[in-house]
């Protein structure tokens, strides 16, 4: 019992590591493309005024 639930603790801190990582991916991928987005606005903007 107590060597079962010693394996199972590290694989359960290895998931939720995993879950964290890939959660902070998206979210860096989503604020990269907004930046990109703004960026693109702002230079359709600067366009339209000259």
């Amino acid at each position: 019992m107590f060597f079962t639930s010693n394996l199972y603790i590290p694989s359960s801190i290895l998931a939720i590591r995993i879950k964290f990582y890939t959660f902070v991916q998206l979210r860096y991928q989503q604020k990269t493309n907004q930046q990109q987005r703004h960026v693109k606005q702002l230079a359709e903007i600067s366009l339209q005024k000259l």
